[in-house]
């Protein structure tokens, strides 16, 4: 019984640093969303190639289900379409428009990949929700891929540059 005692009293003390880290979390989120805001972006981009998924969920070891992995198909039939087909249940990061405002974001979906290294991501549903209002658990995963959001934040604004200058390329052109 006495060990019972002293192990929830250092649960405690953890899961108060654990419920402050998670307040400081918030404010990080919130102050990434902040500077993004400012520069008044308006892109939606999705950090969500399978292959280079910002995050993928798992079971952890305590079994709380953060999704799954498996084979539809392990070979069989000659030129079977399923044959090494790979389904993984993952959480893409984001930036895009919730609601009236542009936010950090989550999206869930099957990420499918095939034996041709062809892929596919499908939204399981098409509800965003803000990374702020997301689990702990994915906010915590999340922080991981803020650097690879950013770097497809500021690719897909050189690619919109580059396609508004060659526009203007060519309209002088046919003047």
């Amino acid at each position: 019984m006495v060990e019972a005692t002293a192990t929830l009293r250092r649960l405690s003390e953890k899961v108060s640093k654990l419920n402050k880290s998670s307040d400081d979390l918030n404010e990080l989120i919130s102050a990434y969303e902040e500077k993004l805001a400012d520069m008044k972006i308006g892109v939606e981009v999705w950090v969500n190639d399978p292959e280079e998924m910002a995050f993928h969920s798992i079971t952890d070891r305590y079994g709380n289900f953060h999704g799954e992995s498996f084979v539809l198909a392990t070979g069989g039939k000659e030129n079977d379409p399923d044959e090494g087909k790979r389904s993984t249940f993952v959480y893409c990061l984001g930036y895009c428009k919730t609601g009236d405002a542009w936010r950090i974001a989550v999206k869930s979906g099957w990420a499918t990949t095939f034996g041709n290294d062809d892929h596919s991501f499908e939204e399981v549903e098409p509800k965003r929700i803000p990374l702020a209002e997301a689990s702990r658990n994915i906010r915590i995963n999340a922080l991981g891929a803020m650097d690879q959001l950013f770097k497809a934040i500021e690719e897909r604004v050189d690619e919109m540059l580059n396609s508004i200058e060659a526009g203007k390329k060519f309209i002088k052109s046919i003047d």
